[in-house]
């Protein structure tokens, strides 16, 4: 991110610093963004510290499942995230300025199951309250088969209705930004059907095939001819990123790791044929950092985490029960959040965070589960997590405080966000 800064010009606003880093990486300047898929306040305030060590911007999205108008999992419409943004970024004495806020998958997925023009009035709705609570870089993703939509249950839909109903979004967005104060930023667009399917897929052993260009520019130019058709010309100038696959994912006891395959090259090289956009990469989460600046250099200048980070916070809260374990004795430790506030840091009935694990997580021993590898699409893969005492369960009965549940064994359940 400091490279970011030797490399991009002062700009304005925060929207006009994403361009000009879409033009920088089209350039071929290794610079690119991650962004924080969470919720969660201390993965959001060390996201903050970071940034303001590194002196630049924070991105920070959620999800259309995760917060949307009707609250989502998390009980927050997006105006409410956005204040809680806002108090984390006081709290840590970061700038809000510093603040991009992006909305991750915004289309009708929540509402999936209901017939197609119901869940698009919904996704429509949802689109609006995400603009006008401020936020400016929007995925829509409108991938999803809806109810009553023709054909193989389960199945894709055809490109061309993916495409047309994106461009609906898009046309919603545009009026609630129209209905905005003077001198708002646009928003920015991110589009793509080749998309994760919520919290990132169950990657089989042979790993998930990278998308090809023919695939990529038949995207490109359908979305095109969709907006035009919906006389939103500015809008699709501002379309700044394509969603495809790179061939990075992450199952529960197994990451693919990106690799300079032939067709990933083919990929990146193929950036110069769609205008003004570079790619944007989900799921990348537990890649390494060379692997993470190899997408950034072959283009894909936005990459989504979310689940690594809950994770790392996950066990660095099961590190400190097992010292405090170690220190005091399992009968006189008791859980700091609920010693120091009486309550938990969050409820498990509530908690939408999670592992990257189910059955199994990465910083189990060898002895309660298997540990996470490493895979390759050829199927090679090397353990690459180091193991550590597990941390032993404990409960309102048996916590010392008898206030609450623990908050390291219960703050986080095996829920992933979308991301």
């Amino acid at each position: 991110m400091n490279t970011m800064h030797r490399i991009l010009p002062q700009v304005d606003s925060t929207t006009d610093l994403l361009l000009e880093l879409v033009e920088a990486n089209r350039d071929g300047h290794a610079v690119g963004i991650p962004s924080v898929c969470s919720a969660h306040e201390l993965v959001l305030g060390a996201a903050m510290q970071q940034a303001k060590r590194d002196k630049t911007v924070v991105l920070i999205e959620s999800t259309c499942n995760q917060v949307n108008q009707v609250g989502g999992y998390t009980g927050m419409r997006p105006a409410d995230f956005r204040a809680l943004i806002a108090d984390v970024a006081a709290r840590q004495e970061y700038p809000l300025a510093g603040v991009i806020l992006g909305g991750d998958h915004l289309g009708p997925y929540p509402w999936r199951s209901e017939p197609a023009a119901q869940a698009m009035a919904k996704a429509r709705e949802l689109v609006r309250t995400y603009v006008l609570a401020g936020y400016t870089k929007i995925h829509l993703d409108c991938s999803m088969r809806l109810a009553d939509d023709p054909g193989v249950a389960n199945g894709p839909l055809s490109d061309e209705t993916v495409t047309l109903r994106t461009a609906a979004l898009a046309a919603a967005a545009e009026e609630a930004w129209r209905e905005l104060p003077a001198g708002q930023p646009a928003p920015l667009y991110v589009i793509g059907t080749e998309v994760p399917v919520p919290g990132g897929e169950q990657a089989a052993q042979a790993g998930p095939a990278v998308t090809t260009v023919a695939h990529a520019k038949r995207t490109y130019e359908l979305s095109e001819r969709a907006f035009a058709s919906a006389r939103l010309q500015d809008a699709w100038n501002r379309v700044v990123a394509l969603v495809v696959q790179p061939g990075v994912e992450f199952g529960d006891t197994v990451v693919f790791a990106y690799r300079r395959t032939p067709e990933a090259l083919e990929l990146s090289g193929a950036v110069a044929r769609l205008p003004h956009l570079v790619y944007e990469a989900h799921s990348t989460d537990y890649q390494t950092a060379d692997a993470l600046r190899a997408l950034v250099e072959g283009h894909f200048a936005f990459l989504k985490v979310g689940p690594a980070l809950t994770f790392a916070l996950r066990e660095g809260l099961f590190s400190l029960a097992a010292i405090e374990e170690e220190l005091f004795g399992r009968s006189t430790a008791s859980c700091a959040s609920s010693r120091n506030t009486g309550r938990p840091t969050t409820r498990a009935t509530k908690s939408p965070f999670a592992s990257p694990a189910t059955s199994a997580t990465a910083t189990a021993s060898a002895t309660t589960g298997p540990r996470p590898t490493f895979a390759t699409p050829s199927g090679d893969s090397s353990p690459t997590s180091r193991s550590m005492p597990s941390p032993r369960a404990c409960s309102a009965s048996t916590c010392p405080s008898r206030r609450a549940p623990c908050v390291t064994v219960h703050s986080l359940s095996n829920r992933r966000p979308r991301s």
